[in-house]
């Protein structure tokens, strides 16, 4: 017998493929109570939900893995607290828990408030019973587990408020190219989407790139001018001009354009928005070494050189994440079959 859940799934793929007028009144919403989330960019994130994410194949893979749903006398609440670092962000989370067959509770980000309930009040259409598992809340309660994500600063509240569930915490991560200098065009145009997609706000952007010693960017700038309209969006240009200042006050030595810097710096991984750090290499095992001690800062590795257990990335494909593709590399299908055998 079909399973709801993925009729529901697939309804929901239909409508934000079709443009639904509903999604897009709450995504216009979206767009005035949160400047960083343009309708452009929602749009996007929701093509990706619903090419990847929502493709009924990989949806189907995915139960059987795990031997999904759990029988009734199996479900366990979870709590799930979403980032609003980029939209829909939270989605990959509910996502595992609905078709993992447990009941959530989930505490939206207050900055991205309107366009995920718009989404369950469209696949309630086909499960009616959805509100009964799937839950908003303003403060979670009678929860058995939780799956939260924040900053480096919450995260401490995280572990202080939730140390005693079964839980799977996330912080702040950010992802790193390795680059040979044997990228195509088409390699250099898809790191770009890699960098500036959502503004670099994801932990999946890639905010430090690894180059070879007195590798020319001058290719890489060429092939990243079509997100030059990103200087035309004011937070972005604000950050872009505010960081600019403060180098030139310290007369660092940058290369820029007039929407990106690029600086070169060792230690940092995790750079501002308008910048992107660099660092130059003459063995990139060295590298690949150096970053496989720092795995937990990292989500995604993009390029053709991998590092430890770390996801390697295709370019032009870090926003682009399949059901498979866990955050900070933790089985979240397996941490939800765990729990149903809990008494």
């Amino acid at each position: 017998m079909e399973r709801i859940e993925i009729k529901a799934l697939q309804y929901l793929k239909e409508r934000i493929m079709h443009r639904d007028d509903f999604l897009g009144a709450n995504i216009h919403r979206t767009s005035f109570h949160n400047a960083w989330f343009t309708k452009e960019n929602y749009w996007k994130s929701l093509d990706s939900i619903a090419g990847t994410l929502l493709e009924e194949e990989n949806i189907r893979k995915w139960m059987e893995q795990y031997r999904f749903p759990v029988g009734r006398e199996f479900r366990k609440v979870v709590g799930l607290i979403f980032a609003g670092n980029i939209p829909a962000v939270g989605f990959h989370d509910f996502l595992s828990v609905y078709l993992s067959g447990h009941r959530g509770q989930i505490k939206l980000s207050s900055k991205d408030p309107y366009v995920f309930p718009a989404m369950l009040d469209i696949m309630k259409k086909v499960d009616p019973l959805l509100p009964s598992r799937i839950q908003i809340v303003d403060q979670l309660r009678d929860f058995e587990a939780v799956i939260a994500t924040g900053s480096d600063n919450t995260n401490r509240y995280f572990e202080k408020y939730f140390g005693g569930y079964p839980s799977v915490l996330r912080k702040n991560r950010t992802s790193v190219a390795i680059l040979d200098g044997s990228e195509s065009m088409e390699d250099l145009s898809g790191l770009g989407r890699d960098v500036f997609d959502y503004f670099g706000l994801g932990c999946r952007n890639v905010t430090k790139i690894y180059v070879p010693r007195d590798y020319d960017f001058s290719r890489f700038l060429e092939e990243t001018k079509l997100f030059a309209a990103l200087r035309n969006h004011h937070k972005y240009k604000n950050n872009y001009d505010y960081y600019l200042s403060i180098e030139l006050l310290n007369q660092s030595e940058i290369i820029s354009n007039d929407y990106l810097i690029l600086k070169p710096e060792r230690e940092r991984l995790s750079s501002p928005v308008g910048t992107l750090y660099y660092e130059e290499y003459s063995d990139v095992t060295r590298v690949q070494k150096d970053l496989a001690q720092r795995q937990e800062l990292i989500q995604t590795v993009v390029g053709r050189h991998p590092v430890g257990n770390l996801p390697l990335v295709r370019f032009g494909e870090t926003q682009i994440p399949g059901i498979f593709d866990y955050p900070d590399n933790v089985d979240l299908g397996h941490f939800l079959f765990e729990i149903s055998c809990l008494r």
